[in-house]
């Protein structure tokens, strides 16, 4: 993470309106800090083919 990104999330947490519910908060740092809200409708997709060597892809069963 760099400064800027760093800059801004400590601003945001410093608001009087800044949530403390830590999924809200999540939300918030993904959909306006990274750019990968939730609602991204790629998010999470892999093709058939794809090989990313993490057991069960990742998947707890």
């Amino acid at each position: 993470m760099n400064i800027h990104c760093t800059a801004k999330l400590i601003s945001g947490l410093c608001q009087k309106n800044a949530t403390t519910n830590v999924n809200a908060l999540n939300e918030k740092v993904y959909a306006e800090l990274f750019l990968t809200p939730n609602s991204d409708s790629w998010l999470g997709l892999m093709s058939n083919d794809s090989y990313n060597a993490i057991d069960n892809d990742g998947i707890r069963k």
